[in-house]
């Protein structure tokens, strides 16, 4: 056990601060609280669009109590991506592993024809045009 004395002194630490550091002061003045104050007061407006910040002024905020709920349209997502998983991932690979993207493929009416080369629609719903058949019936893809 060794103890500090005048005859083992204290090393001496310190930090060298200067230099340039890698804090960007381009940035200072749009985060100065002064600044952000007195514009507030003077404007009304907080804080200026910065990059990463949530822009809300595009934002729509209403009733919509008349549609889905929040968890019918999050169990709706959840549904699609299980069923899109479960397609083949050689399938997936075609959408570039997107269920947007196949959800997009499969809702336009011009694929039917397509979708019957993939396997994901029966043969006999889709009529030589590639329009469904007045006579068969309406297949769910999704």
């Amino acid at each position: 056990m060794s103890f500090l004395s005048s005859a083992h002194p204290r090393k001496r630490v310190s930090i060298d601060c200067s230099k340039d550091g890698l804090t960007e002061q381009s940035h200072a003045k749009s985060c100065d609280v002064n600044r952000i104050v007195k514009r507030y007061e003077r404007d009304g407006i907080l804080m200026e669009k910065l990059p990463g910040y949530v822009d809300l002024s595009g934002a729509r905020f209403g009733n919509f109590s008349d549609g889905i709920s929040y968890q019918e349209a999050c169990n709706a997502v959840l549904m699609a991506d299980e069923s899109f998983m479960a397609l083949p991932p050689e399938l997936r690979a075609k959408f570039s592993n997107d269920p947007a993207e196949f959800l997009d493929f499969v809702s336009n009416p011009d694929n039917k024809s397509k979708l019957v080369d993939l396997g994901l629609l029966a043969p006999e719903s889709v009529s030589s045009e590639g329009r469904p058949s007045s006579d068969a019936p309406a297949e769910n893809v999704s």
